[in-house]
């Protein structure tokens, strides 16, 4: 139910407001315990976010997250968990909050696709 709410633009754009604003930063202890995120490797103290938008675009601490240099990897720095792993065809299709969305929709530039087909 949570998520279908989440796909409606209104209450999204609520949603975005509320994380920029003020009113969110009691919310961040509880967001970071929930979620598991390593505040260790975070850039700046917790305390010194002022919501729930500056957490989420909190910066790291250098090589906190070293970013793969093989030719055929796909590299996504978000906090998060693998549903799913294997090759990738041209007719895969991935569910993100109950949406389909193809290979060439995930990333975004049709002229990149070819190099994770396989």
């Amino acid at each position: 139910f949570l998520i279908e709410l989440t796909n409606k633009k209104g209450v999204s754009r609520m949603l975005k407001k509320f994380a920029q604003s003020k009113l969110s930063k009691p919310l961040i202890p509880s967001y970071i315990k929930t979620f598991h995120i390593n505040t260790e490797e975070m850039l700046e103290d917790v305390r010194s976010f002022n919501s729930l938008h500056e957490l989420f675009i909190r910066k790291l601490k250098s090589g906190a997250r070293p970013l793969s240099a093989e030719p055929n990897s796909l590299v996504s720095p978000v906090d998060g968990v693998i549903e799913e792993m294997g090759a990738i065809t041209r007719d895969k299709q991935f569910t993100v909050k109950q949406k389909l969305y193809s290979v060439e929709e995930m990333i975004g530039r049709s002229e990149i696709v070819n190099r994770y087909i396989g």
